[in-house]
């Protein structure tokens, strides 16, 4: 059974981003149901990252109900 992941892009005051190519923060924000997805929204910013330094990408492992957490920097296309 594959393993299924789901993102979140969080601010260092806990508020996560809505997404879109001006995110605002709120306390649900934007689920992003695969990685492909989360990095096409990534992808938006290529030239001007409108996430403050600090912003982290949490996963969540449904089934077991843990988290991953890691800079948004590491998605960021080059």
């Amino acid at each position: 059974m594959p393993v299924l992941l789901v993102y979140k892009i969080q601010r260092q005051d806990g508020l996560f981003s809505t997404g879109g190519k001006r995110p605002k923060w709120k306390k649900e924000g934007k689920l992003w149901n695969c990685r492909a997805s989360l990095s096409k929204h990534l992808a938006l910013f290529k030239f001007f990252n409108p996430y403050p330094p600090g912003t982290r990408v949490i996963g969540y492992h449904v089934e077991y109900r843990e988290a991953l957490d890691y800079p948004v920097s590491e998605h960021m296309k080059k």
